[in-house]
């Protein structure tokens, strides 16, 4: 009777993971002014791992209700504020890993209760080291993002000023 006790909870973990991961309120940062580059003129961004909020609403509706108003980083955004940063590339690494032992939990936990699959081989050997990949990877992906988008001088008042650090940024 467990396998149809864990599924749904497993799931749950599953499409929470999943959002955490895709989604673009992943850090709120404000500048603190308009800053002054060709990539980002915002004083305020809600930023993701993979994406960041446009405040726009999707054409696509499938799109729309799950993630609305998130769009992938451009090449110049993703070149000057992100390819430098290793934790942002950690982070990223942890949420793909998180992601797919998590998709993998979610499959052996349903075949396991809907299938006649031996439990005393899947629920030890797939299932529980999945699931705790899963747990660590997906807790790892927020404790190593320490991102220099917030912390390092990068925003530009005006062009004859010095570069300052953001003003503020929330996980």
């Amino acid at each position: 009777w467990y396998p149809l006790f864990v599924a749904p909870l497993v799931t749950c973990a599953c499409l929470l993971d999943l959002y955490s991961s895709t989604g673009c309120d992943f850090i709120r940062m404000d500048v603190g002014f308009t800053p002054v580059n060709n990539v980002w003129s915002s004083s305020y961004a809600q930023l993701g791992l993979f994406s960041f909020d446009t405040h726009e609403t999707d054409k696509n509706k499938w799109k729309r209700t799950f993630n609305d108003g998130c769009q992938l980083y451009s090449e110049n955004f993703d070149g000057g504020f992100i390819a430098n940063d290793q934790t942002w590339y950690v982070s990223r690494i942890m949420a793909y890993i998180s992601g797919i032992s998590s998709l993998v939990s979610l499959a052996t936990a349903w075949l396991l209760t809907i299938t006649p699959l031996p439990a005393s081989f899947f629920w030890p050997g797939v299932l529980l080291p999945a699931v705790v990949l899963s747990m660590l990877t997906g807790a790892a992906k927020f404790l190593f993002f320490n991102t220099q988008i917030c912390t390092e001088p990068l925003w530009f008042m005006d062009e004859s000023t010095a570069a300052v650090p953001a003003q503020s940024c929330e996980i």
